[in-house]
């Protein structure tokens, strides 16, 4: 909440749902598969090629993604800000 009123939790902070905009609602930035983790081609862990993505979806018009990676399969959140 922010005051009275209901918020969206982002990794930069609370915002009101109104300025959430565009949004990819099912994303995999960071990631590696449970089944064979040392595969590489099961692996999403490149951060320069993740930022290029992010930046290739706002010039498309979109302004936020859900991240749905779960912490067993390498979420990476301190990546995310």
């Amino acid at each position: 909440m922010i005051g009275s009123q209901p918020c969206i939790m982002t990794v930069l902070g609370p915002i009101e749902p109104g300025r959430l905009g565009a949004t990819a609602s099912h994303e995999h930035l960071f990631a590696r598969s449970t089944s064979n983790r040392l595969d590489p081609d099961t692996q999403l862990n490149e951060m320069d090629t993740a930022a290029e993505e992010m930046l290739a979806f706002k010039d498309a018009g979109g302004d936020a993604l859900v991240e749905v990676t779960t912490i067993d399969m390498g979420h990476e959140a301190e990546h995310l800000r």
